[in-house]
């Protein structure tokens, strides 16, 4: 009895290829299923954000009149959508804009 080596056919060649595309595919649904999982969990982490921010400016109204603008610490107001931030020969400049705004 030989060895023959059995060269893959048209059809034997097909199948395989077929099966490839398929386990491709089955990896790209459980992938596609990941994104969007992770991209609903970054839609609500912004939508928190946004309102923990929208409190914060709220709160920081309130604050500025009653201890000034200049008594403020600066990192309270870096997370402020009320400061315009410019960068001087100086420094950097913080402009309290919380006044020309309505919340």
């Amino acid at each position: 009895m030989t060895n023959v080596t059995k060269f893959p056919t048209k059809e034997v060649k097909a199948a395989s290829l077929h099966q490839r595309l398929t386990d491709l595919m089955d990896s790209l649904d459980v992938k596609y299923s990941e994104l969007d999982a992770l991209h609903a969990d970054l839609h609500n982490s912004e939508l928190t954000a946004t309102e923990l921010e929208t409190e914060l400016d709220i709160l920081l109204k309130q604050y500025v009149p009653l201890v000034g603008i200049e008594s403020v610490d600066p990192m309270l107001l870096t997370y402020s959508t009320n400061v315009k931030v410019t960068e001087t020969e100086e420094g950097i400049e913080l402009e309290w804009l919380g006044d020309n705004n309505e919340n």
